[in-house]
């Protein structure tokens, strides 16, 4: 059998070896800290800093973060006008060093407050896509500090593509492989071939229509082809994206598999993920663009700098130290299965197959003490958890209801009570586990079963 060409470890050195145009550090640049300033929900930080203490459960492995980052409205408040200052410093590339380093810890810090209150939000790749950018010479071009460059030495020339720029952009390819890979793996550990053909998609499919009170255009349920070729192609894409990146330009196979299934999931399941998809600037050549901007700039082609980039075994061991404990940090993560914990993570996996279109749910009923209980009002519900997120809310219930905790209990309601001054002449509460049929026609017989969970008198 002849062997291949190269082996393994002279792969990954090709691989990560690679140089790379300037440019293409500094258009990620650009987009991820754009990314960062419109995936932060200021408003609903600031709300979450009046929620007491007693309701925080921090994410597995983060029970030291209060200590060091204070979780209330002033710390909040104060850290998003920082960091909104610092991420247009970052995108506009002026003091950038400083500029990333800042906004890389007001991100960690601000992305994760949200998780201590019931659910783990997977944006984590924004924080390990910064963390990266801090160790880069990601400001060389398209930067007001390369502008001030220019004019304090009056050269015309640019920094030749190089291995300073190359590493970084392969380290974040292999980071996204990483996050991608360990949700398709567990899903077929787990599932196995059920996941693509039994009624699995189709049932997760109505699982989120239900709770989310809405249904796409097109019911693509009524198709079951498509739905064991889109189950097919979700493992198939998330399995192979990481050995797909490895391939050249055959990676752009994956690079648009993956903006197909994320618009597919956001049309079908409302799961868009903008914050990781819009990331997928960096596995595209932009030096053209730089190219047409020198010529029309100066009238002349790209004048490279006859000198090495300085200091270029300083900047590829520093990025390669930092890139490996967060590759390291994220295959930990993925083969432990770690969804809740933060901010290395492995992503949703939905890796359970799902066997019957029915879920459960928590049903508030209250009772204004004249012995009549009456179910709270959706909207009041929606009102209340939109505050949280819908999902972060009933997380908290139920952990609360599971764990027997009355003063837990007592915090939530005042928080509940915030913006609904009605609930204040509440005398009863009562929580129930109501199992309902997700499928779309059979809504109207909800609930199948019913079970008291917990009852609170004397508000």
């Amino acid at each position: 059998m002849k062997l291949h060409k190269y082996s393994f470890i002279e792969l990954l050195k090709k691989f990560f070896l690679q140089p790379s145009h300037p440019v293409n550090l500094a258009i990620f640049r650009i987009a991820l800290f754009y990314l960062i300033l419109i995936e932060i929900k200021f408003s609903s930080l600031y709300w979450l800093g009046d929620v007491p203490e007693i309701l925080m459960t921090p994410p597995l492995g983060f029970e030291w973060f209060p200590n060091i980052f204070k979780i209330d409205k002033t710390w909040l408040f104060v850290s998003s006008y920082i960091l909104k200052i610092t991420c247009i410093f970052s995108i506009i590339g002026l003091f950038t060093r400083y500029s990333i380093l800042i906004t890389a810890i007001l991100t960690f810090y601000l992305l994760g407050v949200p998780n201590f209150f019931g659910k783990v939000n997977h944006n984590h790749h924004l924080v390990l896509f910064a963390t990266i950018m801090i160790v880069s010479r990601c400001s060389d071009v398209w930067s007001v500090d390369a502008l001030i460059n220019y004019f304090r030495t009056k050269k015309r020339t640019l920094p030749k593509p190089s291995l300073v720029y190359g590493l970084p952009i392969r380290i974040i390819w292999v980071i996204i492989g990483v996050l991608y890979f360990f949700a398709g793996f567990w899903k077929i550990h787990d599932g196995g071939l059920d996941w693509i053909f039994t009624n699995n998609l189709k049932y997760y499919m109505y699982h989120i229509w239900y709770l989310n009170e809405w249904m796409p255009d097109f019911r693509i349920d009524k198709y079951p082809n498509l739905l064991i070729i889109s189950s097919a192609l979700t493992i198939l894409f998330e399995i192979g994206f990481i050995f797909l990146i490895f391939m050249g330009r055959l990676r752009y196979i994956g690079v648009v598999g993956g903006i197909l299934f994320h618009n597919m999931t956001g049309m079908f399941m409302k799961i868009n993920f903008k914050s990781l998809w819009y990331c997928f600037v960096i596995f595209f050549d932009w030096s053209f663009l730089y190219r047409w901007y020198f010529k029309i700039l100066y009238g002349k082609e790209e004048n490279y700098s006859a000198s090495e980039i300085p200091r270029i075994k300083y900047n590829t061991t520093i990025v390669s130290i930092v890139g490996a404990l967060l590759i390291f940090g994220n295959v930990y993560a993925g083969f432990g299965n770690y969804v809740d914990s933060w901010f290395f993570s492995c992503y949703p996996t939905f890796q359970y197959v799902k066997s019957t279109p029915q879920t459960s749910i928590i049903s508030i009923e209250t009772s204004y003490g004249n012995g009549e209980f009456e179910k709270i009002d959706e909207k009041v519900i929606r009102s209340i958890s939109d505050k949280f997120q819908y999902a972060r809310f009933y997380r908290m219930v139920w952990m609360i209801i599971r764990e027997g905790d009355d003063d837990k209990f007592m915090a939530l309601w005042e928080v509940m009570k915030l913006d609904n001054p009605k609930l204040n002449k509440v005398k009863s509460i009562r929580f129930f586990e109501e199992r309902v049929t997700t499928l779309p026609n059979l809504a109207h017989i909800n609930p199948i079963k019913r079970k008291l969970l917990a009852e609170f008198n004397g508000l």
